[in-house]
Formats: C-alpha cells, structure tokens, sequence
C-alpha cells in the first residue's frame, strides 16, 4: 500500500530535484572565487561524455534498425527514424536543446534525458549571473522564477519552464536571498 503512494508521487522527485541543484549551486559557488572555466569544465565533464555516448548508441540502434529493415527486409515495432526518433530530432538532441525548444520532442531517443537537457542550461545561466553583485544576481533569479510562475516563458516547453522555476526561486530562497536583500 505504501509503495503504490510513493511511487504515484514519484513524479515530484524531479521538481526536488531541481530544488536540490539550485541550492547546491548556490551553496557551493556564491561565497567561493567563482572561475567560469572552472565552472564550465566540471559542467561538461558531469553531465556530456555520457549523454552523448548513449545518445550515439540510439542513434547507432536507429542505424542498425533502417539496414536491417532495408536490406534483410526484417520487420520491428516502429520504423527507423520515425516517431519520436526522428531525423529532425538528432541536432536538438547533441545540442540538449530537446526540453527547451517548443517544436522538439523531449522525449525523443533516450526519454530521462530531458531532465539533463534542462539541468545544462540552467547551468549555463547560473554561471552568466555568476558575474553580478550578489544581490542583482538573486533579484535577476527571482524574476526569471516569477516570469516562469506567471507563464510568460510559454516561448519554451513546459520542462524547461518547471525547471527555470525550481532551479532558481528556490536556490534564491534557500541561498538566504530573503534574509540579505531589502526590497
């Protein structure tokens, strides 16, 4: 019984999530000397090696799946490059543009990397602010949360508004944004 509840709620992990590397971010970085190379190779190193290996192996299985098709005439669920894999989703895809463009399906090739596509560039603007005084970098965080709130991000796909919305209200709030700025 128990089990059933945590798992149909599991979906609020990826919200905690974002919640969780907002404050991280702004624990680990805001009171150090912040290096955007620093910053930007540790990123890189995290998060792309693997995300692309297994990105090319789906699209090495894509491969595999139209030869196979074409020239032993075998026969699989779905076409090659067809759905959610298609040709026009590959670049979104290297450049982990899949949950921020609103013409792009994000769950396209490998479904849980959604969330990296928008975890790097929440990364990316972080470390863009990184070079503000402290307190116009958290007024900046709170306005990109608050436009995201009143959905005035609807330009981007819904992923990537939730996690503009978690990464950064909540890193703002939890960094003690309300404690240092008077408004």
């Amino acid at each position: 019984m128990y089990r059933r509840k945590f798992f149909r709620h599991g979906g609020l992990g990826v919200p905690f999530f974002f919640v969780l590397s907002g404050f991280i971010m702004a624990y680990v970085y805001d009171n150090n000397a912040f290096s955007i190379k620093d910053f930007l190779i540790a990123r890189v190193f995290r998060i792309l090696p693997l995300y692309w290996f297994v990105l090319f192996l789906a699209i090495a299985f894509e491969l595999c799946k139209y030869f196979a098709s074409t020239y032993f005439h075998m026969s699989f669920g779905t076409q090659a490059f067809s759905g959610h894999n298609e040709v026009k989703e590959i670049l979104p895809n290297l450049l982990l543009l899949q949950s921020w463009l609103p013409h792009t399906d994000s769950s396209s090739f490998n479904f849980p990397s959604w969330s990296l596509s928008v975890e790097w560039y929440l990364y990316i603007i972080f470390g863009s602010f990184m070079f503000l005084p402290k307190s116009l970098r958290y007024i900046s965080f709170t306005i990109l949360s608050l436009l995201s709130f009143i959905h005035y991000l609807d330009f981007l796909r819904p992923e990537a508004q939730k996690g503009v919305l978690f990464f950064f209200l909540w890193m703002c709030y939890l960094s003690g944004f309300h404690k240092t700025t008077k408004l």
